[in-house]
């Protein structure tokens, strides 16, 4: 009897070690689930998303034979349209994130089907803004919700999981919306971007795993402390994430500046068209396989993998400007994109360790305002510097600058040092 009370009572001291197990066990295995479905739906929204946006541009140059509306549509879809974004991270903090990311994507998967019966460049060009409002929320919804989906520990590996989703969609997609425009027409791809976006939304309802720190029904109450800018508000005030923010911005700029270079440098080689979708795919493959190396990050060493980055991208450009052969064009592309998929994972990260829950949507809100503002800028000049310069003396321009954006980011060193000192002190 002593012996049989004995194992009675370990056993039921063992019950909440137990539970606790099942509990953790319990929440890596939604968390997995919940990051996969991510990433798949990263990789379908993204595909869909590049082959359609392939089929827009190419619809709005066909019925107008102008680069000045293709270069508006650029300017409305991947600029304008950032002054909006801290509206979306507000939508995503005041509502429940789920929610959000699937009216979102069925809110874009509507404006896409209504663009299929438009031929006016107009309508098509106000349809193509529409369709990138209405998929703001998601873009500042998902990186906002990912810590509370898989805790500090996983945040590298499951952001660079969705790296890695998105990347796959930017290889797959311009390849088949520019072999599609020709084969089956534009309105085809508009339906199956609708398609994907709906499949996408679909795989984001069936998570579960939490996606805010708050209560069910994702709100604050009477909606105080909304304010849009107070994502920027602390964005700025922090010394690590401003630091991030501004070399981010400005190595936006340089990237789509040298973006601009591509087609000429190639021309310049004699590879032509040709040579420039080599170009996209070296810098595609060099995303990819630097997102999945980004999966082995460690909290310690993200700011390292920031600065690898904003260096890899002034080695490669360099490398590109001083190419003997064609060769190097497309390594110099591989390497930059390769090492700036590491910055992208552990700046993610640095940002969503930085910010509390309930300002985390607005604070991403901020983050992509200030990306596609930069896009908006780099694109109006950069034709102009090409034209002046040549496009191996703007890859020399762009690698020169992201070496000099580099001292930017002691600000960040210091301000993670002193909290990893603050953590451990006894």
């Amino acid at each position: 009897m002593p012996a049989s009370r004995a194992g009675t009572a370990t056993s039921a001291s063992r019950a909440p070690e137990r539970a606790r197990i099942s509990c953790y066990v319990a929440h890596l295995t939604n968390a997995g689930t919940a990051v996969r479905r991510l990433a798949l739906g990263s990789a379908l929204g993204a595909t869909g998303w590049s082959a359609a946006g392939i089929a827009l541009s190419a619809e709005v140059f066909e019925r107008t034979g102008s680069a000045v509306w293709l270069s508006f549509s650029f300017f409305l879809s991947f600029g304008i349209v950032g002054l909006l974004h801290p509206v979306a991270g507000a939508i995503s903090d005041r509502y429940d994130r789920k929610r959000v990311m699937v009216v979102s994507e069925l809110a874009s998967a509507a404006v896409w089907l209504l663009l299929i019966p438009v031929d006016a460049p107009t309508g098509l060009l106000a349809l193509g803004f529409f369709g990138s409002l209405t998929a703001a929320p998601l873009r500042t919804a998902v990186p906002a919700a990912v810590p509370n989906i898989v805790g500090g520990e996983d945040l590298n590996r499951a952001n660079a999981s969705l790296a890695v989703g998105r990347n796959i969609g930017r290889i797959a997609g311009p390849a088949i919306g520019g072999a599609a425009f020709v084969w089956v027409g534009p309105d085809a791809l508009y339906g199956a971007n609708a398609a994907t976006m709906i499949a996408t939304a679909v795989l984001i309802a069936s998570i579960q795993a939490p996606f805010s720190s708050r209560g069910a029904d994702g709100t604050q109450g009477d909606g105080s402390g909304m304010a849009v800018w107070d994502g920027l508000r602390h964005l700025w005030g922090d010394p690590a994430t401003r630091s991030l923010f501004v070399v981010w911005v400005l190595l936006y700029l340089t990237v789509d500046v040298a973006l601009v270079a591509d087609l000429p440098i190639a021309e310049e080689f004699g590879w032509g068209s040709f040579g420039y979708g080599l170009i996209a795919t070296a810098s595609g493959v060099g995303a990819l396989l630097g997102s999945i190396a980004a999966r082995k990050i460690t909290e310690p060493f993200e700011p390292w993998a920031v600065l690898t980055g904003a260096a890899g991208i002034g080695v490669g450009y360099l490398v590109v400007a001083l190419a003997p052969v064609f060769a190097f064009v497309l390594f110099g592309n591989f390497l930059w994109a390769a090492l700036d998929a590491g910055d992208e994972v552990a700046g993610t990260s640095i940002f969503q360790r930085r910010t509390p829950d309930e300002i985390r949507g607005r604070v991403f809100g901020a983050v992509g305002m200030g990306g596609l503002l930069a896009n908006a800028i780099g694109f109006t000049f950069a034709g102009f510097l090409v034209d002046a310069a040549g496009p191996k003396a703007t890859y020399a321009i762009c690698g020169i600058a992201s070496f000099l954006v580099i001292p930017l980011l002691i600000p960040m060193f210091r301000a993670l040092a002193a909290m990893q000192a603050a953590e451990t002190e006894p």
